[in-house]
C-alpha cells in the first residue's frame, strides 16, 4: 500500500530520508509550515502509515522509522546503535515465525511482534 493523503506522502517521505526515529513532535517541529498545528494530527498520520505497513514505531524510542523492506504487517526487527542513534530495519529472524505457532498462549492471539536489537554500528565500533 502507499500513502493516501498529501500529509502521509509528506510524512512518509521525510521518514525515508531519516537515519534514526523520529518521534512525533521532531515531526511537528518540522511541518508546522505546512498546516500541522498539534502533535494528534501527527499520530493520526503515523497510525494510517502504521496501519499500511509503511513505518514501524521503534517502542524504545518512542519514535518511527519508514519501512524499507517488505515483510508481513505487524512484524519488525530493527537494530539500534545505542551510540549514533542509527536505527536500521533488518530482516526478521525465523524464531518470529515461533511465536505464531506457539501454542501455549491459552487462547492469546498475538497481532504485532516487533524486535529491537541494541548495540554499536559498523561506523561507531
Amino acid at each position: 500500500m502507499k500513502p493516501q493523503t498529501p500529509r502521509q506522502q509528506l510524512i512518509y517521505d521525510y521518514l525515508r530520508q531519516k537515519q534514526t526515529a523520529q518521534s512525533a513532535y521532531d515531526i511537528l517541529d518540522e511541518f508546522r509550515s505546512h498546516g500541522f498545528r498539534a502533535p494528534s494530527q501527527i499520530y493520526r498520520v503515523l497510525n494510517k502509515l502504521l496501519e499500511y505497513g509503511l513505518v514501524h514505531k521503534v517502542e524504545s524510542l518512542n519514535g518511527y522509522i519508514a519501512c524499507k523492506q517488505q515483510h508481513e504487517i505487524g512484524k519488525s526487527t530493527v537494530a539500534i546503535c545505542n551510540n549514533c542513534g542509527l536505527v536500521k530495519e533488518i530482516p526478521t529472524p525465523d524464531f518470529v515465525d515461533d511465536f505464531e505457532n506457539y501454542n501455549g498462549w491459552d487462547g492469546f492471539t498475538p497481532h504485532e511482534l516487533a524486535v529491537e536489537v541494541k548495540g554499536r554500528c559498523s561506523l561507531c565500533n
